[in-house]
């Protein structure tokens, strides 16, 4: 049976209130109970809409985490700004987060540190926004090699998947360090090896 209007905004509030809780606090450290309370919602109301605190934070990730980064990602990427431009302001924007400057790290990254292993539903939906990032970071990659300034036979997504991970890397040495200089320098070098290789396209 479909929902009421009334019963989408309460299952929306769940979500929404539970997604700040777990991008906070983790997955394990958030209880039902403080969902609930955060929601203002009966635990027999709850259960009308999910099956289980998986069931809940699998819908988390999927309808909150991953609909945020593809807007997020909407915002960011012109399609009148040139490719690299993209490129660098989606790492500026990514590790200059305040999620990120407070040594908390990225919670989408956070997540999948915590729940990967934990059961393949969790890994499968994690992917699926993690994937979408790559996506944006190979099809200006693409853009760059079709305009002629990557060598001819480069892999756009392999390049997006370095990308990613140098980003998720530096961030996790940041977090654990507390020192910007070495988010600075790490991605600053990794930034410097790729563009490194368009000019020396541009030089040929």
């Amino acid at each position: 049976m479909p929902y009421t209007k009334k019963a989408i905004a309460t299952r929306r509030r769940i979500v929404e209130n539970a997604a700040n809780l777990i991008f906070s606090q983790g997955y394990t450290r958030t209880k039902l109970e403080q969902v609930l309370l955060a929601a203002n919602v009966q635990k027999g109301n709850f259960y009308y809409y999910f099956e289980s605190k998986d069931d809940l934070g699998l819908a988390v990730i999927r309808e909150f985490g991953r609909s945020k980064v593809l807007e997020w990602l909407e915002s960011v990427v012109t399609d009148d700004a040139d490719p690299w431009e993209n490129i660098t302001e989606l790492v500026m924007q990514i590790t200059q987060s305040p999620e990120v400057i407070k040594g908390h790290g990225n919670p989408v990254s956070n997540l999948a540190l915590e729940l990967s292993g934990v059961s393949d539903d969790f890994r499968r939906e994690i992917d699926g926004v993690v994937n979408a990032v790559i996506d944006v970071f190979a099809d200006q990659f693409d853009k760059l090699r079709q305009a002629g300034r990557l060598e001819p036979g480069s892999d756009a997504r392999e390049l997006a998947s370095y990308l990613f991970c140098l980003v998720e890397g530096s961030m996790m040495h940041y977090k654990v360090t507390r020192n910007s200089e070495i988010l600075r320098s790490n991605l600053q070098l990794g930034m410097r090896v790729i563009r490194n290789s368009m000019q020396r396209v541009s030089q040929d």
